[in-house]
C-alpha cells in the first residue's frame, strides 16, 4: 500500500539554517582593471617583478578576443565577480 503525500512527516532543516558573518581582512570590490591587480599586489606586499608580471598578464587577458571554438563564453560577466578576498581568521581582528 503506497503512501500519500499527506502521511509523510516534512522535515525540519532549520538547525541547518544558519551561516557565519563574513569578515575579511581585505575583500577588492567586484570587477577586473589594472586597478584591482594593482591593490592585490599592494595588499600582498609583491616584489615589482610580479606585480609588473600580474600586469601583463592582465593586459594579455584584456586583448585576447573571448576563444570561439567551445561553448559560448559570451554570457560570461568578468565584471560580476570578486577576483581577491582575503578572511579573518578565527580570533583574528580588522
Amino acid at each position: 500500500m503506497a503512501q500519500s503525500s499527506s502521511d509523510v512527516t516534512p522535515l525540519d532543516y532549520s538547525r541547518y539554517d544558519f551561516k557565519d558573518p563574513e569578515t575579511y581582512r581585505l575583500r577588492i570590490a567586484k570587477g577586473l582593471s589594472r586597478e584591482v591587480v594593482e591593490q592585490i599586489s599592494d595588499f600582498k606586499k609583491e616584489p615589482d617583478w610580479l606585480r609588473e608580471y600580474r600586469l601583463r598578464a592582465y593586459e594579455h587577458f584584456v586583448q585576447r578576443p573571448m576563444p570561439d571554438w567551445g561553448p559560448s563564453l559570451a554570457e560570461i560577466d568578468f565584471d560580476a565577480y570578486t577576483y581577491y578576498a582575503n578572511p579573518l581568521l578565527e580570533g583574528e581582528s580588522k
